[in-house]
């Protein structure tokens, strides 16, 4: 369950548009699969286990393609520059199947740099299925290796794939980044068992495994609104993690037809000592 949240943050990738005020590109051209096809073969790929994205795919929902693509969306809490990379390419092949090119570049956050994934999609009983998916990653000049590759494993907190804003702190919260809640919804639809508020707060924005193997301090509250909805406070500190010191999630629920729903989601985070900011912010840590 760990792994499939891990990957199942999303956003709507088919649907950017570049504009005046976001510079964000994305691609989707055939024309180009050949040279797009001829670099990254030459490059090495980490093969992951497609299984529990067909766990997911399997459900009572007909995903669309740009939905299955959502899957490996490579945000995380610092994507969504403005000088951010999208890039998506497909070819039909001979056996009816889509493959799929899908690059994230230039992401800002403070050591991976991009991510490349190359899917294989097949229709299967009228449902998307994934045949098979690797990824390989880049990082910034002086945090790893700077061509893509899979010589340096992304830290967990590089590879915890959440959707990143789409929403701007226009009620002068400027000490949070707000993150965009479609996924958490529908995900938390498809589920059968009761959860508390913890939970859901555990489920998506826990680092609860990486905290078994160092001295990461978990701090974990839930509180009633007087508006009747459940406000959850997640603080993670000691991280395991070169530059990041701590991280706070804040999440408000609230019930639907006896269902959790996700209100907003804000995160900020500190730096270690001469690393960037020691007090919550979220400018990004060196």
């Amino acid at each position: 369950m760990r792994l499939t949240i891990t990957f199942l943050i999303l956003i709507f990738i088919l649907g950017c548009k570049q504009t005046s005020e976001n510079k964000t590109v994305m691609t989707s051209e055939t024309e180009e699969l050949q040279d797009g096809a001829s670099f990254i073969t030459d490059e090495e790929f980490e093969t992951l286990d497609v299984d529990n994205f067909n766990d997911f795919l399997a459900n009572e929902n007909d995903y669309l393609e740009s939905e299955v693509l959502m899957l490996f969306y490579p945000g995380n809490i610092e994507g969504g520059g403005e000088e951010e990379i999208i890039d998506v390419r497909e070819e039909v092949l001979e056996n009816g199947n889509t493959m799929i090119f899908l690059t994230h570049d230039n992401l800002e956050q403070p050591s991976i740099k991009g991510y490349k994934y190359i899917l294989e999609l097949k229709r299967d009983n009228n449902r998307w299925k994934v045949v098979s998916a690797k990824r390989n990653w880049r990082y910034y000049e002086g945090k790893g290796h700077t061509y893509w590759g899979i010589d340096q494993k992304p830290s967990s907190r590089s590879i915890r794939e959440v959707e990143p804003s789409a929403i701007d702190n226009s009620e002068g919260d400027e000490n949070f980044k707000y993150l965009t809640i479609g996924f958490f919804n529908r995900h938390l639809g498809t589920l059968e068992e009761k959860l508390s508020g913890k939970e859901v707060m555990r489920l998506f924005l826990s680092r609860e495994e990486e905290s078994k193997e160092g001295n990461q301090i978990e701090t974990l509250k839930e509180e009633v609104l007087p508006n009747g909805n459940t406000m959850v406070t997640l603080v993670e500190d000691n991280l395991m993690d070169d530059s990041m010191k701590a991280e706070q999630h804040i999440m408000e629920l609230k019930k639907e037809e006896g269902m959790w729903h996700v209100v907003y989601v804000k995160t900020n985070w500190k730096c270690r000592e001469g690393r960037g900011h020691t007090d919550w912010g979220i400018d990004l840590c060196l």
